[in-house]
């Protein structure tokens, strides 16, 4: 299985996180983001399935969040929100 899996639709880049996302998958899953985001999509990122995010994991996903026209998160995620807080960062998928 691949640390994940991107399904482009026409307005949205659909990511599912497997398992872990970590060092050793982070210039791949840039690369994969960029390309998927060069036309003006949005980003649906679904980490149900994410046991293990670390911090160069973290900071791609983040960027690309910026990056894309919009971004959500499918679903909660233990993992991501315990990601989040153990770096001191907000959730920038949820609303203020």
């Amino acid at each position: 299985m691949t640390a994940f899996e991107i399904d482009l639709t026409a307005d949205a880049v659909r990511l599912r996180l497997n398992e872990a996302v970590t060092i050793e998958h982070a210039r791949l899953l840039h690369s994969a983001l960029a390309t998927a985001l060069l036309l003006p999509r949005g980003l649906v990122i679904d980490p149900t399935a994410l046991a293990r995010i670390d911090a160069a994991g973290l900071q791609v996903l983040l960027a690309a969040a910026r990056a894309a026209s919009r971004a959500e998160l499918s679903a909660p995620s233990a993992v991501w929100t315990s990601a989040l807080q153990l770096h001191g960062l907000t959730d920038p998928f949820i609303q203020p």
